[in-house]
């Protein structure tokens, strides 16, 4: 925030060895967003993914706070000469890090208050990199209390209707759409999907995003996509970006695929979800899927029936037949694998958009709640 500080070194009581970070605001130029601050923290702090708030004192001009020691924000992950060994093993921070970060959000949609300052250098990271917490509650607001121009958000991450001094009223979806900006930044090392710094701010108004979907995971492109949304009513909440495959290993993510198979001979050939799920084939591959999986497979899948290779519906009972039935090849296990894991691996590589198209053809229908309790 401006005119206010953190001193990232240790401080604290010397006999107890408790140690924090200082925070420091100017107190006569930032009186509200002070006590506001001090105030959200105390009643927020309760969530292991919020940053403590451990005591706040006025000293002559300024406003101090002790705040839990991190040891570095987000972006200083991915600063010239920062932690660049923890890039290596995404997929684990994936699962470590950023659902943390999503429970926090929750934790503040929950009580009706909007961050409005989502951002990576408000995200930070415990000393040993095991957690992520949420900071800097200063911009917090109440939804639907009107926003103040400018001073809401920071420029570059804030959503398209907070930019601007006539800003309407504080929604949740405004933290919606800067934390899909701050998962890209942290999926795509370190790159913002509306570019550079100077170019920011417009493309976010125009809803011009340039990031390079060739180089993207499909599965992470899906979430950020609907997470910065233009329209504040278009984004998901935080309970549906919680839910997403995004987050599933890739047990869960076959698991998935597996029980829509199931769903799918229950319903029959007439139902409005076969029909849709076959509207995804011309996406998924072209002509006949049979000609882009592996022969070896191909003639073990048809030991046990017959299928249709102009199907899509017939192309998940194979991934699930394949989980179902021990392999009768031993060449098989070394080219498809024979744990959850690598089958789904292998049938992402092979039809790279299967699970984002399945997701987002069950995720509107009338069987996603009962889907999404029978993978948990």
């Amino acid at each position: 925030a401006k005119n206010s500080s953190v001193r990232r070194k240790a401080s604290g009581n010397p006999r107890t060895k408790n140690v924090f970070a200082t925070k420091h605001v100017s107190w006569h130029r930032n009186r509200e967003r002070a006590e506001r601050e001090a105030r959200l923290s105390l009643q927020l702090d309760t969530h292991p993914n919020i940053v403590r708030h451990y005591a706040t004192e006025q000293t002559g001009e300024f406003f101090f706070q002790a705040l839990e020691l991190c040891a570095c924000s987000f972006d200083d992950l991915f600063s010239p000469g920062g932690l660049g060994d923890e890039r290596e093993n995404k997929k684990a921070l994936v699962e470590e890090l950023l659902p943390g970060i999503c429970s926090a959000v929750r934790f503040l949609h929950t009580r009706n208050i909007s961050h409005c300052n989502i951002k990576p250098q408000n995200i930070l990271l415990t000393r040993c990199h095991t957690r992520a917490l949420l900071s800097d509650f200063g911009a917090a607001r109440e939804v639907g209390k009107a926003g103040e121009g400018s001073q809401l958000g920071s420029t570059g991450w804030r959503a398209p209707e907070l930019i601007g001094e006539n800003c309407g009223p504080v929604s949740l979806a405004a933290d919606i759409f800067s934390l899909g900006c701050v998962f890209h930044f942290f999926l795509a090392d370190g790159r913002h999907p509306f570019g550079e710094p100077g170019e920011r701010e417009e493309n976010i108004e125009k809803g011009n995003r340039v990031w390079d979907r060739c180089e993207a995971d499909l599965v992470e492109i899906d979430l950020v996509d609907k997470m910065t949304k233009h329209s504040p009513a278009d984004r998901p909440d935080i309970d549906t970006v919680l839910s997403h495959p995004l987050f599933w290993p890739g047990k869960k993510r076959l698991h998935f695929l597996c029980e829509v198979s199931d769903l799918l001979e229950r319903e029959g050939h007439n139902s409005a979800l076969w029909k849709q799920i076959e509207t995804i084939r011309t996406g998924l591959f072209r002509g006949r899927w049979f000609r882009y999986v592996h022969p070896v497979l191909l003639e073990d899948l048809q030991r046990y029936r017959r299928y249709n290779p102009h199907s899509a519906v017939d192309l998940l009972r194979a991934v699930r037949n394949r989980r179902n039935h021990p392999a009768s090849e031993p060449l098989l296990d070394f080219i498809v694998g024979n744990t959850p894991e690598e089958i789904f691996f292998y049938f992402s590589k092979t039809f790279p958009t299967l699970l984002v198209d399945v997701y987002n053809s069950v995720r509107e229908s009338c069987f996603w709640a009962d889907l999404l309790k029978q993978i948990e």
